[in-house]
């Protein structure tokens, strides 16, 4: 079984409330294994490492953000999202 490793920064993220936020919906993905998260709260961010046995496409990740985003005062969005291949 392949274990694809990605990496994601989201905008907009300012405290630990909504890293859960997001953590929580993303963790719902079929095949997350595991979700690492580094706040850079001072630039209202956070890099986010994931590791699935599917593929995740960007669209879900956005649709996601959308959705938590929907009843809050954040608009997170999507930075950079990239599949980190081992070398």
């Amino acid at each position: 079984m392949k274990v694809r490793k990605y990496l994601m920064i989201i905008d907009d993220v300012a405290c630990d409330k909504c890293i859960n936020r997001i953590k929580s919906a993303l963790d719902l993905l079929p095949g997350v294994i595991s979700i690492k998260v580094k706040p850079e709260y001072d630039l209202r961010r956070a890099t986010f490492y994931l590791l699935s046995k599917k593929e995740i496409e960007i669209e879900k990740i956005r649709k996601i953000l959308y959705f938590v985003s929907e009843k809050t005062i954040h608009h997170y969005q999507i930075l950079k999202f990239e599949e980190l291949n081992e070398n």
